[in-house]
């Protein structure tokens, strides 16, 4: 079959054309549909943080799965990285402390493959009030991994041994019980901000509350108010921004957010709790 035939055939099928329509006009038509087809409109042309999706690779150090969902004239990106916590009531369960100490280094890996290179996060759990107490408190555990390192001699092996192994339980302590985003902070690789509005209760509830969706609208609000066009925030991974963030876009139409959601790789609770639509 003639090779014109296939596009003229599916226009008369599905196009509201009179019958006596000239062919030529038809022909204009099918060249306007196939330019269409090849030529996207503006609206949908990938820009800004759409731009940043679009190059996302498709694999990362450190996670299993990663999930985009890209909104027509976004200014902003929220970049969820789904953690694991530490929290007092787990300090005493060794599998937890491992899996807590896992995920968060995979976070760790997370952050840093992905560019920007220098990135600002929003850390859950952390809040205005106690924001400088918690920043000054990761410039006490620097002086005290430069005093440690500063106590290594070549000449003293033992001391030597001693000493590499109390970095590394503090290295240990320091990625558990703060996260991996806060060890960034530390040595400088990522912005930190506050993610609360005030103290949070970060024991995982059976269902999305209304109380997790007015801590996830106020990051939203903070990411706007900070203009923060790559916003990476380390949440739990209970919580659906996918669903807050398409309620923000309706009452925000000069606001929008396109969404990355991104899950460890050896999180074992792999579940897609939003139901995202752009």
């Amino acid at each position: 079959m003639n090779k014109l035939i296939l596009p003229l055939l599916a226009l008369a099928l599905n196009s509201d054309l009179p019958p006596q329509t000239p062919l030529q006009q038809i022909l204009t038509q099918v060249e306007q549909q196939r330019y269409v087809n090849t030529h996207p409109s503006p609206a949908l042309i990938p820009t800004g943080v759409n731009l940043y999706i679009q190059q996302l690779p498709s694999s990362i150090s450190g996670a299993q799965q990663i999930q985009t969902y890209a909104t027509p004239g976004a200014q902003y990106c929220l970049i969820h990285l789904r953690q694991r916590h530490y929290k007092e009531s787990l300090k005493d369960n060794p599998q937890a402390m491992h899996d807590i100490l896992t995920i968060q280094q995979e976070i760790y890996d997370i952050l840093t493959s992905l560019p920007p290179d220098q990135k600002k996060v929003y850390e859950e759990g952390l809040t205005q009030e106690d924001f400088n107490y918690f920043m000054n408190s990761l410039e006490v555990i620097q002086q005290k991994y430069i005093t440690l390192k500063a106590m290594r001699t070549p000449q003293n092996q033992n001391s030597t041994t001693t000493i590499q192994q109390q970095i590394k339980q503090l290295q240990t302590i320091e990625m558990t019980t703060l996260g991996a985003a806060a060890v960034l902070a530390r040595e400088k690789k990522v912005i930190l901000y506050p993610a609360e509005a005030e103290p949070a209760d970060l024991t995982p509830p059976s269902s999305t509350t209304p109380k997790m969706e007015q801590r996830e609208h106020f990051v939203l609000e903070q990411i706007v108010k900070n203009q923060t066009p790559l916003a990476f925030v380390v949440y739990g991974a209970s919580h659906d921004f996918g669903d807050t963030i398409e309620l923000w876009n309706q009452s925000h139409p000069n606001a929008k957010f396109s969404f990355i959601e991104i899950t460890p790789a050896n999180y074992n609770y792999l579940k897609t709790y939003n139901t995202f639509h752009q």
